[in-house]
């Protein structure tokens, strides 16, 4: 098998048109990612790497992410490509802390190289530390990040994404980085220039819509913030108030029309994201997963509409876990 790259070959009219209609159509879908939605030449591009790389278009979508102005494949589709053009790839060891594999070519079947990531090669590419065997990977804030959470996962598309790199770039076409390596830095995937875990990077704000890192600003409450101790004690509060109102104040004249039970005690869900800087699509995903038996579909935009006592859920609940997580980084 010939290891030249394919010469480009430009769309004809009629794909071209195609391609276009298609991305009009699909960008305001669920199927495109938020940073994309809405954004039809951004759809278009991410279509035509896509066909550039030889895969359809709603995999291109679901596969490439746009970091930067670079391209970053998953690892599952890297692996997916080298395979497709009749090389070999193997994983030969997968554990929690290192994952192992092996790549031959089909053009040079006796040149075969082997890749390995372990925790210790993350740890010095500064993505996570290890504390007593075990990964861990904060932001300023105290969550983890996805090191410490998905460090097995993230092991293996490492090392694929190495190997890809040494034997077949001609394959990856020059996109042979996953989206995680071009969003740890600024740097488009160099570890010296990675932020190291703990270290005071100031936290990102959020287009509330779509998720999209915007830069970094002021929270919308005070500088404590809320918490939910404090959101828990307003609305035991604001029960015992609504109590008293309806029942009277032993008088027996019964409630006084004049005063109101006071309603939502939790604060406006923008001011919630923008305080504990997050995104509503972020939200969404950890409500929905939390408590689905009340958000099991809830979208981004019904997370900025939620009142009532579906908002004084979640808000109790995601400041619950921010506290859990700051005493957790304190430990």
């Amino acid at each position: 098998m010939a290891a030249d790259l394919t010469l480009y070959q430009a769309p004809d009219e009629g794909e071209w048109s195609r391609s276009k209609d298609l991305a009009k159509i699909v960008a305001a879908t669920e199927f495109v990612p938020t940073k994309m939605r809405g954004k039809p030449a951004a759809v278009l591009a991410c279509v035509m790497t896509g066909r550039e790389l030889g895969i359809g278009p709603m995999q291109a979508l679901k596969h490439i992410a746009i970091i930067e102005g670079k391209a970053g494949l998953s690892a599952e589709l890297m692996a997916a490509l080298i395979r497709s053009r009749g090389h070999k790839l193997r994983v030969i060891e997968w554990t929690e802390e290192r994952a192992t594999v092996e790549g031959v070519r089909a053009d040079d079947p006796d040149a075969t190289l082997r890749v390995t990531w372990t925790l210790e090669r993350a740890e010095r590419a500064k993505l996570c530390k290890i504390v007593d065997g075990r990964p861990v990977a904060r932001d300023s804030q105290g969550r983890p990040k996805p090191w410490e959470l998905y460090s097995e996962a993230l092991l293996l598309a490492r090392a694929t994404s190495t190997l890809g790199r040494a034997l077949f770039a001609d394959v990856l076409a020059g996109c042979s980085y996953t989206p995680e390596e071009l969003d740890a830095s600024d740097g488009g995937g160099d570890p010296s220039t990675m932020v190291t875990v703990g270290s005071p990077e100031p936290a990102p704000a959020f287009d509330l819509e779509t998720g999209e890192v915007l830069g970094v600003e002021e929270p919308a409450t005070n500088g404590d913030g809320y918490t939910a101790t404090a959101l828990r004690a307003a609305q035991e509060q604001a029960q015992e108030a609504r109590k008293t109102s309806v029942a009277g104040d032993g008088s027996g004249e019964g409630p006084s029309p004049a005063t109101a039970p006071p309603t939502a005690t939790a604060p406006p869900m923008r001011d919630v994201l923008k305080d504990l800087r997050t995104s509503a699509t972020h939200v969404a995903q950890i409500l929905a997963a939390a408590k689905p038996e009340i958000f099991s579909d809830i979208t981004p935009r019904e997370v900025l509409d939620l009142d009532g006592e579906d908002r004084d859920v979640a808000v109790t609940f995601l400041y619950e876990q921010r506290d859990q997580e700051r005493e957790a980084a304190s430990a």
